[in-house]
């Protein structure tokens, strides 16, 4: 069976928007850092198994299991 792999995004995504459009409005600082990250995501996500997890999404206690299940 294939190993998933999870990203976490932590604070430099807050919602799937962002991905998609590539930009962070008001609260991106360096333009060019935020791009490259983006850029960087993209290519894991091309990749089979890989999740991303993005912490501020208000749908995201939703797309997972609750304990005492787990995610594989």
């Amino acid at each position: 069976m294939p190993v998933n792999t999870y990203v976490f995004t932590g604070d430099f995504l807050h919602l799937p928007r962002e991905l998609e459009v590539e930009s962070k409005g008001w609260l991106l600082g360096d333009a060019e850092e935020f791009l490259r990250g983006i850029k960087m995501l993209k290519l894991w996500l091309k990749r089979p198994n890989v999740k991303l997890v993005i912490s501020h999404d208000p749908e995201l206690w939703g797309k997972y299991p609750k304990a005492p299940k787990y995610i594989e």
